[in-house]
């Protein structure tokens, strides 16, 4: 079983309050994880309910540094939540001041009260200082940590020796630069000698670059190859064969005069009216086949139509009294919802719509609730969340009966 010194704050929410409350609680540097704030929180004379929220606590230690940190809920419906110092806040001994703040899920935030306490430094630790950026508890602590450090340096030095022992072998730039400049022209002489030398230095034979086929046979001359071009008898005997055209038949084509006699014949050709009407004939037939099968899908998707039963949040429950909270989808992306749901906080989020089913922008509605003339105001973002803002009074339940068309 965990034991804690604890510090008890008890805040009544107003802007009549709203202040820095000074307490005399005091902890010690030793207080390691022991240290437990207590929070008592109330709204108009009863508990504050924080199902639909997250607390924060704002550390302000006398050195300046701000710290944000989450407060653990203990109990929603009564209002109480908690922190614990953690190892490093208990250590920074002096005065805190501090803030503690209410952030709900619908986007609201509340400033619950400003409030301060101390931290006394332990004797233990009176004799210590802070080493760069550690914090020595002991003096065993402390000797580990000089060795530490010592052997760091040492083994830094150890390796400046060993970089400065080449200085001794590194040129100058001068130096090298000199020994470019002859390597290079020593380079050049060389290469304009051998590349002077027409008598085949290396011995290339024809196997060796790739000639050990080619024939020493004599050329043609540019006169008897332009002869041969010009030869239009079919010199070779070339067959249709041998070219791809042993299946072409041997018939006479129509000259030009005969093909535009052909074309001027308007026996022969269907007129522009008769392929107006073929086209739009055409156009009949594939608009018919595409509207029907539109219908076919459009009866598939409605056959495979189904509610979904909504998952509830904070608090919120499907009023037996009537139908559950269900959704559901149509084949135009218009999405439902209908039931009706009781008992959450006003304010929160009632369920969420999957991706699919979700607005393109937030949107609000009005809706019945139980009684006589009350209604509720609803929003369902884009995000899906379909929350309740407000009502009208107190209430049993509230209808859920909208349309809208999803993204």
């Amino acid at each position: 079983m965990a034991i804690y010194k604890t510090g008890s704050y008890a805040f009544d929410i107003n802007a009549k309050t709203e202040g820095i409350y000074h307490s005399t609680f005091i902890f010690s540097t030793q207080d390691i994880n022991t240290a437990k704030l207590i929070f008592y929180l109330r709204k108009d004379g009863i508990p504050l309910p924080l199902s639909a929220v997250t607390g924060k606590v704002v550390l302000i230690p006398s050195s300046g540094k701000q710290r944000i940190r989450d407060v653990t809920i203990v109990d929603p419906l009564k209002g109480i939540a908690e922190y614990v110092l953690d190892e490093d806040e208990i250590k920074m001994y002096g005065k805190f001041n501090c803030q503690l703040i209410l952030k709900y899920t619908n986007g609201q935030s509340l400033s619950a009260h400003k409030f301060g306490f101390e931290v006394s430094q332990s004797l233990v630790d009176q004799n210590i200082a802070p080493l760069a950026e550690y914090y020595v508890d002991d003096f065993e602590s402390l000797k580990a940590l000089i060795i530490a450090m010592y052997d760091e340096e040492t083994a830094m030095l150890d390796e400046l020796k060993a970089k400065f022992s080449d200085l001794d072998r590194i040129e100058t730039k001068e130096g090298a630069q000199e020994k470019a400049d002859a390597a290079e022209a020593n380079a050049n002489a060389y290469t304009d000698e051998h590349s002077a030398k027409t008598n085949n230095p290396h011995k290339v034979t024809k196997a060796q670059v790739g000639l050990s086929n080619v024939d020493n046979v004599k050329q043609a001359s540019k006169t008897e190859f332009d002869s041969h071009v010009n030869d239009t008898n079919n010199p070779h005997d070339v067959t249709k064969a041998q070219v791809g055209l042993s299946n072409v038949d041997d018939v006479q084509q129509a000259s030009k005069k005969e093909f535009d006699a052909h074309d001027d014949d308007t026996t022969r050709h269907i007129t522009a009216d008769e392929r107006i009407a073929w086209n739009a004939k055409e156009t009949t037939k594939g608009s018919q086949e595409k509207a029907d099968k539109a219908l076919a899908d459009a009866k598939t998707y409605v056959s495979n139509f189904s509610w979904v039963v909504a998952t509830l949040q904070n608090g919120w429950a499907h009023y037996n009294g009537g139908e559950d909270v269900v959704f559901g989808i149509d084949a135009t992306k218009t999405v439902y919802v209908r039931g009706a749901a009781k008992g959450g906080v006003i304010g929160t989020t009632v369920f969420t719509l999957p991706e699919n089913m979700r607005p393109i922008r937030d949107m609000g509605c009005i809706q019945i609730a139980s009684g006589t003339a009350q209604v509720a105001r609803l929003l369902f973002r884009a995000t899906g969340e379909v929350v309740v803002e407000n009502v009208s009074s107190n209430t049993n339940y509230i209808k859920f009966d909208f349309a809208f068309k999803a993204l």
